[in-house]
């Protein structure tokens, strides 16, 4: 341009008439090649790094970006950084994804279990037991592929990605993306670009060891930080021209900060991954790097990601000259619109339409008489959206445009319709095991409902409640104008699983419970559950179930086997005086019903053989007969659960009901009837103070036999007592706790217990009362709780009630009846 400019001061210094044409045609040439600068300007291409929790700081580059109104034109990024790029590439700002990023639990995104409210009485039954699950290939036992199948956080991208889900080039996105990943198969990097945009993300974020890896045909896909944590190589080969690189990570520890294997492991990691991410960065035009100080890639807490977004707005600031001069020098816009130029008409290169789409595109492409290929007028189109904004049909229509070359251009239409469509047909795939008919029944989704996203996804974690599955996703696919096609897919958790358990208490001492749950056992829907407690005790439960639905209402016809031989001790002023093994086999069967998730009912009638052979440590044969007894019982219980935890709960309700009698007229040897009831409530206020509420009845009538009285006493049941220390046909408990939350993970204890009626025949004091007052310190870890308990209580004498004693108990893991 320099000689042009030239060639203009010569001829102005000459006035000559005959050159001032010339002078004019050169403005206009001069004007033209500017406008052509102008138009044909580069594409800018936008690479987001992985990080963890670290990448929320790109939403403060993001921000900036689109402050600045810079345009960009293609993205790639990587676990995080893939999240963020596959938000941005659909339309969505950065403040929207500030919004999600705030706005949802991480920590509860990175678990499976759906919360208890979901979880069918079945399943809640068996929560506390064990702190491991292992699936069984014949009798071997198979690790999972991850901590965590992933289902929380592909529902939750299912959600934010379904109305794009029809797009399966992502180059026809809104904004091209890339996302990477590493096949587990090949070691190679694989380049995401075609597919399910949620199923995508959900790959390049699939954090080894963490997340299970994500099928992709023949291909297993994990992290794509494993070789590629910055992909620039990726958006050059897409065609940016100017590349704007995001990265995140912890500056490396001083010397002195190095200590433990914990630190020495990451130190390790943040060395390798800088390398690497340093060599990529070289790359780029421009390079923000977000180093963050005093924050893991751990931290998912919403105060946390609160501080790193701020953290990434202060780094990309730094920054902000350079945007600047790049938004300067080659006149960008956020928006490439016809506006300048509403009479040159255009080629419709291609057209992408996004939003709230259940629609098909021929039916939209026909209400606006457009196509690819088709020539673009602005008025004519400009009319045809007027005309429809006041239709029935949307709800909001919005439209721009954006050069491709030369005459052509890229139609993104964003619409929202008006009504909901309807539910055309249901598809479901991936399921090997159990039947189309059993899992459509329980998804309770039916042809000619209504689609309402919400509700869709309400309904799929019903059905994964049931435990059956290791994932469950949904894509539609729009049929009519007013209709789509849900496709449901799925994939099974192996039918056997074993959990195993681990409990420790100052009386039981070790326990292990080994438990094996069986689905299909013998003909399809039949379930076995074996549950097997050794080293403290003994016992062995059997249960074969077969869960059905009549009328909506869920039922089980079972039969079980139980063996027992549990130890129960008998005190003297707090001295074990005696012991004996409370042995029985029982077999028998009933029926249960489940109106409610929280609800259990149920009667069974049972044959029990009992076997008590005390061990007497005091010359008092009389106390302490043997018990050989064979009984005829009916029993019936009720269980209503609405607690929130059952290890650690919080808020909510428990309440059980047991009936037990057994009569002679059924050839029992002995007549009895015993029934227990059973209530906690638990409360908690301002997020730190919890109080429990505890009510405890038991009644006997007719002859109760001794190894059928009710026991209570420990750190569970009733401090100030030892484990199980009073024995009783008739009482009432009362108990208080309060607990204060002092750290996340930390809490203290006062507790405060009384019954002040009780009666059984090892005391002669009637109408007397028993009490106990305690303290606590309970530790939340991911396998259960861990509590000492410091208590004070009466003195239980088998002959007399006097005195009082202290007791210090520890209990670790997890929970049984």
């Amino acid at each position: 341009m320099s000689w042009v400019n030239n060639l203009l001061g010569e001829l102005l210094l000459k006035s000559s008439q005959k050159y001032l044409l010339l002078v004019g045609i050169l403005i206009i040439f001069q004007g033209s090649i500017i406008n052509a600068q102008q138009t044909e300007r580069p594409k800018i291409g936008l690479v987001l790094s992985g990080g963890a929790a670290l990448g929320f700081a790109h939403i403060g580059a993001l921000k900036l970006i689109d402050s600045l109104g810079i345009p960009i034109d293609y993205i790639a990024g990587t676990s995080m950084g893939g999240i963020m790029g596959g938000l941005y590439s659909i339309g969505y700002t950065a403040e929207d994804i500030e919004k999600i990023s705030l706005g949802s639990d991480w920590m509860e995104l990175f678990t499976d279990a759906p919360t208890r409210d979901y979880i069918p009485y079945l399943r809640k039954k068996d929560d506390g037991l064990f702190q491991f699950e292992f699936g069984l290939n014949g009798i071997k036992p198979e690790p999972p592929d991850g901590l965590v199948y992933g289902q929380k956080i592909s529902l939750l991208l299912s959600g934010l990605t379904f109305s794009h889900e029809h797009i399966k080039d992502f180059d026809d996105l809104p904004i091209p993306f890339r996302c990477t990943a590493v096949d587990l198969i090949t070691g190679k990097l694989v380049v995401l670009r075609k597919g399910s945009l949620a199923k995508a993300i959900r790959s390049t974020l699939s954090i080894p060891s963490l997340f299970s890896p994500v099928e992709w045909g023949d291909s297993l896909l994990v992290d794509g930080g494993l070789l590629n944590n910055v992909p620039i190589d990726v958006v050059l080969d897409m065609g940016a021209d100017i590349v704007i690189a995001v990265t995140v990570s912890n500056p490396i520890m001083s010397r002195d900060k190095i200590h433990g294997n914990l630190n020495i492991v990451g130190q390790s990691m943040a060395i390798m991954r800088n390398s690497q991410m340093k060599e990529q960065s070289n790359k780029a035009d421009i390079l923000i790097k977000n180093e963050l100080v005093g924050i893991t890639v751990a931290d998912f807490q919403k105060g946390k990601i609160k501080r790193i977004i701020d953290q990434g707005g202060k780094f990309a600031y730094q920054h902000i000259d350079d945007l600047i001069q790049l938004k300067k020098r080659y006149n960008l816009k956020k928006r490439s619109s016809l506006d300048s130029n509403q009479d040159e008409e255009k080629i419709v290169f291609g057209i992408s339409i996004t939003g709230n789409t259940t629609m098909p595109f021929n039916y939209i492409y026909k209400l606006l008489d457009i196509a690819p290929k088709d020539t673009f007028n602005y008025h004519i189109f400009e009319h045809k959206i007027r005309d429809l904004e006041q239709s029935d049909i949307f709800e909001s229509l919005d439209y721009e445009t954006r050069p491709v070359k030369d005459n052509y251009i890229r139609l993104l239409i964003s619409v929202k319709e008006k009504e909901k469509p309807l539910i055309h047909g249901i598809n479901i795939t991936g399921h090997k095991n159990l039947s189309f008919s059993f899992i459509y029944k329980f998804l309770g989704i039916r042809p000619g409902d209504i689609f309402d996203k919400v509700s869709v996804e309400k309904q799929i974690t019903e059905l994964y409640s049931l435990g059956y599955f290791e994932k469950i996703n949904y894509e539609i696919t729009p049929k009519t104008e007013k209709s789509i096609l849900l496709d449901i897919k799925i994939k099974e958790k192996p039918q056997n699983k074993l959990h195993i358990g681990i409990h420790y208490d100052d009386f039981y001492k070790l326990v292990g419970i080994a438990g094996v749950r069986g689905m299909n056992f013998i003909i399809p829907g039949m379930q076995i559950e074996s549950d097997y407690y050794f080293a403290g005790f003994t016992s062995f439960k059997n249960k074969i179930l077969f869960p059905s639905r009549m009328f909506n209402l869920m039922y089980y016809p079972y039969v079980n086997l139980i063996y027992k031989n549990i130890p129960i001790d008998i005190f003297d002023i707090g001295v074990r005086v005696a012991s004996y093994n409370n042995r029985s086999t029982l077999y028998g069967g009933g029926i249960g019903i489940l109106p409610y998730k929280f609800l259990n009912a149920s009667v069974e009638y049972n044959h029990e053989y009992m076997d008590v052979d005390p061990r007497i440590a005091i010359p008092d044969t009389t106390m302490f007969p043997i018990w050989k007894d064979e009984l005829h019982k009916f029993n019936a219980s009720l269980d209503i659960d609405y607690l929130d935890d059952v290890l650690f709960p919080l808020n909510g309700f428990l309440l059980k009901a047991r009936y037990e009698s057994s009569l002679k007229q059924f050839e029992s040897d002995i007549d009895y009837v015993r029934w227990e009831i059973l209530w906690d409530y638990y409360h908690t206020y301002f997020d730190k103070h919890t109080i429990r509420y505890h009510i405890q009845y038991g009644n006997s009538e007719k002859e109760l036999p001794r190894y059928k009285w009710f026991n209570f006493g420990g750190p569970k049941t009733f401090v100030g007592l030892d484990w199980n220390e009073v024995a009783y046909f008739r009482t009432s408990i009362f108990r208080i706790d309060y607990m204060y939350k002092y750290k996340k993970n930390l809490f203290g204890k006062l507790i405060g217990n009384i019954a002040p009626n009780y009666q059984g025949d090892f005391y002669p004091i009637m109408n007397d009362f028993v009490w106990g007052y305690g303290v606590g310190l309970c530790y939340r870890t991911p396998v259960g709780p861990i509590e000492l308990t410091y208590s004070h209580g009466s003195n239980i004498s088998v002959y007399s009630n006097r005195g009082t004693q202290k007791l210090l108990n520890l209990t670790i893991g997890c929970i049984f009846d």
